[in-house]
């Protein structure tokens, strides 16, 4: 099973006016060449100290077992900012989650 990723162009906080251009893309992907992108507030951090993240264990490992039984319900969302790349907005547990569970890997 792959990750269902969306993709946004626009930076963090951007609105887009009527006469800007923006654009959302989906696909997927394996969690492991999400793993390594940086996230949007540097979420990804998080783990640096802890496994679970923000999560506590018991929350992490619920999130293992639904991602098992249900499968990503909710897709990562990625935001492409030219001359940056992407960064993960929405996704970082569930990412990690997922490598876990060995369910899109």
């Amino acid at each position: 099973m792959l990750i269902n990723i969306s993709t946004d162009e626009g930076p963090p906080g951007w609105q887009a006016r009527d006469h800007d251009m923006t654009r959302l893309d989906t696909g997927t992907l394996p969690a492991s060449a999400l793993v390594g992108l940086p996230g949007c507030d540097e979420e990804e951090k998080l783990f640096e100290s802890s496994p679970f993240g923000r999560m506590t264990e018991t929350e992490f490992e619920a999130l293992v077992i639904d991602l098992k039984t249900r499968g990503m319900q909710c897709p990562v969302t990625v935001i492409v900012d030219p001359g940056i790349g992407g960064r993960i907005h929405e996704g970082n547990h569930r990412i990690r989650a997922a490598m876990r569970a060995n369910v899109a890997v």
